[in-house]
């Protein structure tokens, strides 16, 4: 990644950019389980010390991101491992916190991590936040609104409680209970697939959409919801 990291740190010079780390993850633990996780050593994240200020791609900064010396960046911080808050809910960690300050450094700026919802990001690119980095799925509509720099494209996977106790077939889930985070997605393939439930005159798909992904989770871990 350090290799590749003045090619790519190049496109992100617009304040309408958003760095996409494929579809949207999952954590399967409880915000207290989290907490406990934040002690561990994972949570120091990576040495970004030997990235070096390159003026050259400094020089191709705006002055609306350089102006305050800070590179400000909208995350949902409720996505481990690539952005949580470590133990005491404050300060944020992960491998996209990680991107994050060395891309800071090579803009011979401070990396300032903010927490935000996920939904409300992308609407706040270039007025509230310099960027945005988080696990967007990159679509035309979002395109649209912003420009992406794509660092890798992952799946979906639908999530039960241990051992499946309500035997949730994924080939059909009308007359489920699924949890989504808002915003996302997931969230529109769900809403889509209660459409069809509806169309094929099947039980209903309850939505429980929450604006945090450790919600999400809790709903299931609960059994509020059958599946995210």
């Amino acid at each position: 990644m350090m290799r590749n990291l003045k090619g790519w740190a190049a496109l992100a010079l617009s304040a309408a950019m958003v760095v996409s780390m494929g579809a949207c993850g999952t954590s399967d633990k409880t915000d207290s389980q989290a907490s406990v996780d934040s002690n561990s050593s994972s949570t120091t994240g990576y040495d970004v010390s030997g990235v070096k200020k390159d003026e050259k791609i400094a020089k191709m900064l705006p002055s609306s991101v350089t102006k305050d010396g800070k590179l400000t960046v909208g995350m949902d911080t409720s996505y481990a491992p690539a952005e949580f808050l470590a133990a005491g809910g404050k300060t944020p960690v992960g491998f996209d916190v990680d991107i994050v300050k060395a891309l800071a450094k090579t803009f011979g700026l401070e990396a300032d991590p903010q927490t935000s919802n996920f939904d409300s990001i992308i609407p706040s690119i270039g007025s509230k936040y310099d960027i945005g980095v988080s696990s967007f799925t990159i679509t035309p509509e979002r395109m649209k609104a912003v420009d992406f720099v794509s660092m890798f494209k992952a799946g979906s996977t639908w999530v039960v409680k241990k051992g499946n106790p309500n035997k949730v077939d994924t080939s059909d889930l009308c007359g489920l209970k699924i949890a989504v985070q808002t915003g996302t997605t997931q969230e529109e393939e769900v809403n889509k697939g209660a459409e069809q439930c509806k169309a094929d005159n099947k039980l209903d798909i309850q939505i429980l959409s929450n604006k945090l992904q450790t919600d999400v989770t809790t709903n299931v871990v609960t059994g509020k919801a059958d599946v995210f």
